[in-house]
């Protein structure tokens, strides 16, 4: 895997917090894929986070997706926000795979799937409290993951992207599922109404999903209808509605926002009313996989590394002196091995150490004074102990 980190340095009060940005690589279904892991600013060492994965918009790219605003939600609500890359669609630009002639014999489902379990063994999440949303073309791509990886997805989220018809009369999920969707009433790219893109893609309109959700959920309460506040700065004419389906089994739920004269864009405040980003959140934060729900490929390793892993933090990571003028003494206990990684802030790897024993060990250090990252984690769960920055004088 290629890791690059970026170190966003937030002076707060006075305080220097530090929020990491990870460009990251996975190999799947033959290929090379990137994905960027935003962590929060003070995400806790020893308790499990939630997980939620955005997906951009076609022919964006992930950075675009990862000014949605979630990473400013992330770092207040700490759960771990992923931005991973499409891959050529449709033979020219970066997507998803939605079911159309375009898609090839490779599945985005699967790749999304297997960045959960990539993430799950890099970092510790809460295996029942993993979420997904997009834009646009990852809107559609968030419809298809409700109805496909439910046993993994708590609930799901959309902003301008719906579905094909093909895709709701498919749709399965074997399971009751929340689902929360915004949708601008002038988008001219995905109507709200439904329609076609470029005269290929065909889509029901924003109110036929939601009724699909409704149906799956069995709600058969009445339907609120509120407008929000006009705060924003976008004029008068963008308002927000919102529509809440009551009556849902199984303690799910399904929203719908409609932003009124609105074009093909995310809803961000405080121009447009409303932080899509923020809404989504609370509404993920109130939704878990049921009970009854076994997540197969992770059972496994929550229940034999999850003692073990309650008892890192920093305390039991001792790297001095740093700032360092070449010779970097580290010192990790409670562990058998771990592996000892540090990169420039381009994302090169300089150095590369596996199975070092728990206890002391010293490093000379031949690189130029500067910032570095020092990650280190432990060689039997692949858990991140300690990622830090090291500075070199």
């Amino acid at each position: 895997m290629k890791k690059i980190t970026i170190i966003l340095l937030l002076l707060v009060n006075g305080i220097l917090a530090n929020a990491q940005d990870i460009i990251d690589t996975i190999v799947n279904q033959g290929g090379e894929r990137y994905y960027r892991v935003h962590l929060p600013q003070n995400m806790p060492p020893t308790q499990p986070v939630p997980l939620v994965i955005a997906m951009h918009g076609f022919s964006a790219d992930m950075s675009f997706a990862a000014n949605y605003g979630f990473s400013p939600v992330s770092d207040t609500a700490n759960f771990i926000a992923v931005y991973p890359q499409g891959d050529n669609v449709f033979g020219f630009a970066s997507g998803w795979r939605i079911g159309t002639a375009f898609d090839g014999n490779k599945s985005d489902v699967q790749f999304i799937s297997d960045l959960i379990d990539t993430l799950q063994s890099q970092y510790l999440i809460d295996s029942n409290r993993i979420y997904t949303t997009g834009f646009s073309m990852g809107g559609f791509m968030s419809h298809i993951l409700g109805c496909e990886l439910s046993n993994r997805i708590a609930a799901i989220g959309a902003h301008s992207g719906t579905a094909s018809s093909a895709t709701l009369a498919a749709c399965n999920p074997g399971r009751k599922v929340p689902v929360i969707h915004f949708h601008g009433t002038n988008d001219a790219v995905i109507n709200h109404q439904g329609g076609n893109f470029n005269g290929f893609l065909q889509f029901v309109s924003a109110q036929d999903v939601i009724n699909h959700w409704v149906s799956i959920d069995s709600c058969t309460g009445t339907i609120d209808s509120t407008r929000l506040p006009d705060v924003g700065t976008d004029g008068a004419s963008i308002t927000v509605d919102r529509w809440v389906y009551n009556g849902c089994k199984d303690s799910t739920e399904v929203e719908l926002y409609l932003v009124n004269n609105f074009n093909h864009d995310f809803a961000v405040a405080p121009r447009n009313d409303v932080s899509a980003a923020a809404v989504m959140w609370q509404f993920f934060s109130r939704h878990r996989l049921p009970t009854n729900i076994t997540d197969s490929t992770m059972t496994s390793i929550d229940s034999e590394t999850l003692a073990s892993r309650t008892s890192y933090n920093d305390a039991l990571v001792s790297v001095y002196p740093n700032p360092t003028h070449g010779k970097l003494n580290v010192s990790v206990a409670h562990i058998q091995s771990f592996t000892l990684k540090i990169y420039d802030l381009s994302g090169a790897l300089l150095v590369d150490r596996h199975g070092i024993k728990s206890g002391a060990t010293s490093l000379n250090l031949t690189a130029a004074p500067g910032m570095y990252i020092l990650q280190i984690s432990d060689d039997n769960t692949g858990y991140m102990i300690t990622n830090r920055t090291l500075m070199v004088e």
